[in-house]
């Protein structure tokens, strides 16, 4: 694989539809995955029968970057791609600050088409909002920490779980989060739905200025933490 090429390859999804799954490899670990979403750069036109589809790699300031070779994954869910939507291949466009770096394509008759468990479906893109984070510190209990908020999930029948990040990162002042969904039993509708997101430690010791919150997608969100006296 070349840096910057995408990587891609097609699942079938329960409901017929398709999830994109790309690998892009970049020169360093400083490298990282931001959000998919439809779409084409500017300047550039698709033939009919295919879907674009921009895969958005991030650069991030960290101190310290390990120069090897750092793969950067993406999973986009939802393609619709043959039958009566007349698209048979996906275009994927590396994107680095509304520049392509590199594309790649797949089809439909590429595609393994094994179906996806719920399980693997928590990979995709996952959308959220009303995030806080704050340490209580009100007697008479120890100070707490507390992290919340709202994600979409793709039917009712999921669970937002929200864990400590093993490793830590290299700054001791932010706590790094990892934001998972996790399937239900059962049948559920496929209809969006808003679902509470808490991480609670009640017996926190830590000196934290700030919480990053990873996504299964890739994506980062970070908090500064309040202080409630």
């Amino acid at each position: 694989m070349e840096l910057f090429q995408p990587s891609l390859a097609l699942n079938q999804e329960p409901d017929r539809e398709y999830t994109l799954h790309s690998v892009t490899l970049a020169p360093n670990s400083c490298f990282m995955a931001g959000r998919a979403e439809f779409g084409v750069p500017p300047n550039y036109r698709l033939i009919r029968e295919a879907v674009g589809v921009l895969l958005h790699i991030r650069y991030t300031n960290l101190p310290i970057c390990l120069h090897v070779i750092t793969p950067v994954k993406h999973q986009f869910c939802n393609v619709k791609l043959g039958g009566d939507s007349g698209k048979t291949s996906v275009i994927a466009f590396a994107m680095m600050g509304g520049r392509v770096i590199g594309n790649s394509i797949v089809s439909i008759d590429d595609a393994d088409k094994i179906s996806i468990s719920a399980e693997k479906l928590t990979g995709c893109q996952v959308d959220s909002s009303q995030w806080s984070a704050w340490v209580d510190f009100q007697p008479p209990r120890p100070k707490s920490l507390h992290v919340q908020g709202v994600v979409s999930a793709p039917t009712p029948g999921y669970k937002a779980v929200i864990a400590v990040a093993s490793p830590q990162g290299i700054n001791p002042r932010e706590l790094i989060l990892d934001l998972s969904l996790k399937p239900l039993q059962g049948l559920w509708p496929r209809i969006i739905t808003p679902i509470p997101a808490i991480y609670e430690d009640v017996k926190y010791d830590g000196i934290h200025d700030t919480v990053l919150i990873r996504f299964p997608d890739g994506d980062l969100i970070q908090l500064e933490i309040q202080e409630i006296h």
